[in-house]
């Protein structure tokens, strides 16, 4: 009986990481990203 009491939150817990963490996790990389496209463009109007 704990154990099925205990999914529920910690379904909800998951739920609620995700929610929170995903969109964080999403504009680190979108940032990151954006700043190696800079980088190589910058990379690439020296060399050229």
């Amino acid at each position: 009986m704990d154990k099925i009491n205990l999914l529920p939150d910690e379904s909800e817990h998951d739920v609620r990481i995700r929610f929170f963490v995903d969109p964080l996790s999403l504009g680190m990389t979108l940032t990151g990203v954006l700043l190696l496209m800079v980088i190589y463009l910058r990379v690439l109007k020296t060399n050229g």
